[in-house]
């Protein structure tokens, strides 16, 4: 599946998108996610798109829907169906298999990526907003991600949403926010 394929002609204002849990059917759908929220900083080259299948990534999104896991998405509606344009997703790591942003074997990990006609609209603050709710439903108590220094819209975003940097390393942040009411 394409962007172009996902993304409508036009570009509707953000009230017009539904945030919703992502429905099983949808889960191939992450593929697409995880490989748009690879950061390229500029001049960089686009990487291919199989470097989803590797170890390293391909956990973030590998038989999703297990215990723990998480997906929020936003829809658009079109006069064919609904779009996905956006998802958040979150899932716990196992100690033998962690992501680049795991703290521990009982905080979620989370993800999000919009594909780049949606961006700088306020939809990825929604999503994580929702997701961040969702694990907060779910009785998690914090929430930890990864994202590069050199990010600065993502790291922004995620400032402002209450995550902290708790470690670095070469550029590379992992940041945690609690989920305490």
């Amino acid at each position: 599946m394409t962007t172009t394929e996902q993304v409508p002609d036009a570009v509707p204002a953000p009230t017009d998108i539904t945030i919703t849990a992502m429905e099983p059917e949808e889960y191939p759908l992450l593929a697409e996610f995880l490989y748009q929220a690879i950061h390229v900083p500029p001049g960089t080259p686009t990487p291919d798109r199989s470097v989803v299948e590797l170890p390293e990534l391909r956990r973030y999104i590998e038989g999703f829907g297990r215990f723990g896991d998480a997906c929020m998405v936003a829809k658009v509606e079109t006069s064919d169906r609904p779009l996905i344009v956006g998802a958040a997703w979150a899932r716990i790591f196992p100690r033998s298999a962690t992501g680049y942003g795991t703290i521990d074997t009982a905080t979620p990990e989370v993800s999000i990526s919009l594909f780049p006609d949606w961006r700088d609209q306020g939809i990825g603050r929604r999503l994580m907003t929702a997701l961040l709710n969702r694990l907060r439903i779910d009785g998690r108590t914090a929430a930890s991600l990864s994202v590069q220094r050199t990010n600065a819209n993502a790291l922004h975003l995620y400032e402002s949403l209450g995550f902290t940097t708790i470690s670095e390393h070469d550029g590379e942040l992992v940041m945690c926010k609690s989920l305490a009411v």
